[in-house]
Order: C-alpha cells, then structure tokens, then sequence
C-alpha cells in the first residue's frame, strides 16, 4: 500500500495562488492505487475547499516546518503508523537531514515543488564543487526538485547545484477556460468607484508585502500623473502585511483620489476584464502567476528586467521592460502605453496568444504527469 502525504506550509484557509497547489493535490491524489491513501497535512486546519473533500483526500493537522520535540514525534508517528512511502512537501530545501528520519521510518519517495522566489547568481568555485558533492548523498536529498518554470529549473541546477537529472520543469499555468474571454458584463468597477468610463486603468494585483515592491508602482505612478490633467486610475487589489505603509504612502500623493485600494477580492478576474494595462514590479518571483492572469485578460504588462518576474514578457510585443527600480525609465514606459491606445490593445491581445500557447494548464498537467513517472508515481 503506497500512501502518500502531501505537505502544506500554511493553514488551510490561506488563499491567493494555493488554487494551484489544490490542482497539484488532487492530481497526485488521483494517480495512486485504490488501494492507497492520500494525506493532506495542514500546520493547522480551519476551513478546507470543497475540492479537496470532493476528491476524497484525508485532511489532517500535522506540522512538519519545525524541530519542536512534540511536532517532530508526531510527524514521525504517523509516517510509520500510516505507512507513508511518498512525501510531497512545497518550497523546501533539497538537502535536509529531516529526509533521513522520514526515510529511516520507510518513506521511500520525496518530492519538493519548489515555488521561491528570486533571482540567484551561479555557485562556483570551491564552494559550488563543496555543494555540489553533497547533493548527491542520496538519503539526506530528495528524489525530484520540480521547478515552475525553465530559468527556475536553470537556477537550481546553476545555484543549487542539484544534480540536472532530479531536476524537472512543470511549467505555471493558468485554467484558461474559467476565465471571460471577453470585456465584464456583470459588476462594473467604474461605476463603484465613480471613475468615468473613458478614463484609464491600470491594475496591480498582487499580496502587500514589502517584497512585491508596489510602493515603487504607486511612485512611478504619482510621477506620470504629476503635471497631467488625464482621468487615469490605479486600482491596487490585495491585501498584506505592508498595506498601512503603502496606504500611508499614497496620501502623500498629488493623484491620491485616483490610487484605489481594493482589498483582497474574489472577483479580481472579472475586474481585470475592465482594466488597461497592469504593472507588476515585485522584487523577484518563481513564475508570477498574476502576470499570466493579466495577459490573458488582455493586458499588456510593465514589468522590471529582473529575469524571473519578466520571464513572460517579451518587451514590446505583449508589454515593456524597465530597468529595475529605474523611476525616470518605468515613468517613461508607463507614459507609452498610456498614451497609445493602439499599440496597448495590440499588445493585450498579443499577450492572450502568449498564454495559449504557453502558459496552460494543459501545458502544466503534462509536464507534471511526466514528472511523476520519474518517480514511479
């Protein structure tokens, strides 16, 4: 009997993109024998989706993120009473010493899908023969590191200095076919927010945390809106731990009447059907599944020139690079898609084709379904 656990590192009622890990869930899930067991364990379970009751997965509370003395027996425990052979975790280290113990206590298959963000120069010299030389001890790594993307996968193998052949690449996809395909025609967002219907949008979407650097879109903003009268707005959907700072931030501005905090939100795709154009300027990313969901809502995106948030964007043909944290040049670009109404629905569009072609969970369920035959899953 191959039982298999799959690891959360939040609590059940964690949203944003945990919708793509509930598909990976149920898709390993589906893949085992009737005769096996699937395990889903939460550091603490509160509400749990429908989708993962449905698919018959046994919802469990169980915290394998720490050392504690109590945490640490009853992981163990239920790896040996549940005769756990495969475990799935996401965003954790390829070499642990904890992967020792879950295999001391017959674990015989482990999985990481690594979702990090950010962007890591090449280890080499010593150091990277030093690392590279440890992660080929067999019973402290894991079987196979899945990576989101190709550059992700590149970063692992070039920083990480995991051995290329456990390294996979499930590329991040989008279920294009629960998404408009065409411009809102319930709620109108305008009209909510009294901005005239011929003014335009731009959007960004994305959790408020330092790190997704939208302090620097509300001053790119406030810098192109300083000397023009146009009826531009910025709608900023999300919430997060940086939200009072970046709210504080935004009554400094000249254009605070036209910079709209949304919350978080659960129609954000049927608010980006009525938008413009979107601007994401996080730090660094693993695959930013926001911006896939902007340009399939045909929004042509601004991105930095750091290569994992602008892995999707091919300057001028589906949005614009800026240098990064460069506020004359992001200004300057922001100001072009602005002010060619032309060129920004050429690009939107461009940008949904982008999508179809690469960026589907079509794409992702291959790959993944290919990734776990290497395991024998």
């Amino acid at each position: 009997m191959a039982n298999i656990v799959m690891v959360s590192n939040y609590s059940s009622d964690t949203g944003y993109a945990w919708w793509l890990m509930e598909h990976f869930w149920r898709t390993l899930s589906e893949r085992l024998p009737e005769s096996s067991q699937a395990y889903l364990a939460y550091p603490k379970v509160t509400a749990v989706s429908q989708s993962l009751l449905d698919a018959g997965i046994n919802v469990i509370e169980l915290n394998f993120a720490t050392w504690n003395n109590a945490d640490m027996k009853a992981v163990l425990n239920f790896i040996k009473k549940h005769k756990i052979q495969t475990v799935y975790f996401s965003d954790r280290s390829y070499f642990s010493a904890f992967y020792l113990l879950l295999r001391f206590y017959g674990v015989k298959t482990i999985i990481v899908h690594d979702h990090t963000p950010g962007d890591r120069p090449p280890i080499v010299g010593l150091k990277g023969v030093i690392k590279s030389l440890r992660n080929r001890l067999p019973f402290f790594t894991v079987d196979l590191f899945i990576n989101v993307s190709p550059l992700m996968r590149e970063r692992s193998i070039r920083n990480g200095r995991i051995p290329s052949e456990k390294c996979v690449s499930v590329q991040n996809g989008l279920p294009v076919e629960q998404y408009a395909t065409g411009r809102k025609q319930g709620e109108n967002i305008r009209q909510s927010l009294n901005i005239d219907s011929s003014a335009a949008l731009v959007v960004c979407s994305s959790r408020l945390h330092e790190y997704k650097n939208v302090q620097f879109a509300i001053n790119v903003f406030a810098t192109n809106q300083a000397d023009k009268q146009s009826d531009t707005h910025m709608l900023i959907i999300g919430d997060g731990p940086y939200e009072a700072e970046l709210k504080t931030l935004t009554s400094k501005q000249a254009c605070k009447d036209r910079i709209h905090f949304l919350g978080f939100r659960s129609d954000v795709k049927d608010i980006l059907q009525q938008c413009d154009l979107a601007f994401h300027c996080s730090r660094g990313e693993g695959f930013s599944l926001s911006i896939i969901e902007f340009m399939w809502s045909g929004l042509p995106v601004l991105v930095p020139d750091v290569p994992s948030v602008c892995q999707a964007i091919i300057s001028g043909s589906n949005g614009l690079i800026y240098r990064n944290n460069d506020l004359e040049d992001a200004t300057d670009k922001l100001n072009l898609i602005l002010e060619d109404r032309e060129m920004r629905e050429c690009m939107g569009e461009t940008a949904k084709k982008t999508v179809l072609e690469y960026y589907t969970m079509k794409t992702t369920d291959s790959e993944f379904s290919n990734a776990l035959q290497k395991v024998g899953i």
